[in-house]
């Protein structure tokens, strides 16, 4: 059997149990990357040095660590399907007979407490909409989706319940599913932001009387009209923002690393910060733990104290 054959009913295998943005991103690497090198070989044909050559020279042509791993991840699940339907003798894929992929160190971009206050007073010119979403961002560290699936009905006088992510694949509307962990969460809020959000609230429901269309605690907190934003809307208005105002130039997502970066720093426990986050475990809140600067030595000088 050629395997883009086999990789063409593996992902319909998977389909039921996958969700649809994670279908999306195996049925890309189907296409973009295992299809072009092995499609056309027979299946029982391709060996562990196949592999490790098409992973090495993944590598050599710049792909970062991390988007090779999943790449291989993908692979491997694929062929280990096929081992077990009988398909293959041997899995090429299989731990052991490829050598480690190097970890190499992921960038975790975030600003210093000094750049988010040139944010926020920065933010003094823009709409109250973007205001409420940075400070709500920076405060909560949800994700983008999450922010603008944020409907009335989650927030209340000092937390929001993060219940759903929006997400959109080329070609359909967008849509909402459930967040990242498969988990809702809910996250306490400064009075700061929970006084924006008052604000930005009054405000949509005197546009709402004006045009006559009433107001629903299911309208979309950030959205238009009632209406939920397309989930790549806060990115575009973000970098027209930072360019706009000389900041420094880092992608919406550093937002949430620096909301976890400010809290270790500031001493909470890494267990609430993975919950505010919504990590699915500590391991993932741990990459951010080098980031804090002079956390070691305030550790030092805790067991200074105690001893």
């Amino acid at each position: 059997m050629r395997t883009a054959d086999f990789l063409e009913k593996w992902l319909k295998l998977r389909a039921p149990y996958l969700a649809q943005t994670t279908y999306a991103s195996y049925e890309k690497v189907v296409q973009n990357y295992l299809n072009p090198e092995f499609g056309d070989t027979e299946l029982d044909e391709i060996t562990p040095l196949d592999v490790e050559l098409f992973l090495g020279a993944l590598l050599g042509a710049g792909k970062a660590p991390s988007t090779v791993k999943r790449i291989y991840s993908v692979f491997r699940s694929a062929m280990n399907k096929a081992a077990r339907m009988g398909l293959l003798s041997s899995n090429p894929t299989g731990y052991g007979r490829i050598d480690p992929l190097p970890k190499g160190q992921r960038d975790i971009q975030h600003y210093s407490a000094d750049d988010l206050r040139q944010i926020f007073a920065a933010l003094g010119g823009e709409s109250l909409r973007w205001q409420s979403f940075v400070r709500t961002a920076v405060d909560t560290g949800a994700r983008r989706g999450e922010l603008v699936a944020l409907q009335w009905r989650d927030f209340s006088a000092d937390c929001i319940e993060i219940r759903r992510a929006a997400y959109k694949l080329t070609g359909e509307s967008a849509k909402t599913k459930a967040p990242k962990s498969g988990r809702s969460r809910t996250v306490h809020i400064t009075a700061d932001t929970a006084a924006l959000l008052e604000q930005l609230r009054r405000e949509q429901k005197k546009a709402a009387l004006k045009t006559g269309a009433g107001w629903s605690s299911q309208f979309y907190i950030f959205g238009e009209l009632g209406q939920m934003l397309h989930p790549t809307t806060p990115t575009k208005w973000w970098r027209r923002f930072l360019e706009q105002n000389d900041l420094p130039r880092r992608p919406l997502h550093a937002l949430r690393h620096t909301s976890a970066t400010l809290l270790l720093s500031g001493g909470v426990d890494i267990k609430t910060v993975s919950s505010r986050l919504g990590h699915s475990s500590l391991e993932v809140t741990q990459i951010y733990l080098h980031l804090v600067a002079g956390a070691d030595q305030k550790a030092a000088e805790v067991l200074s104290n105690i001893l």
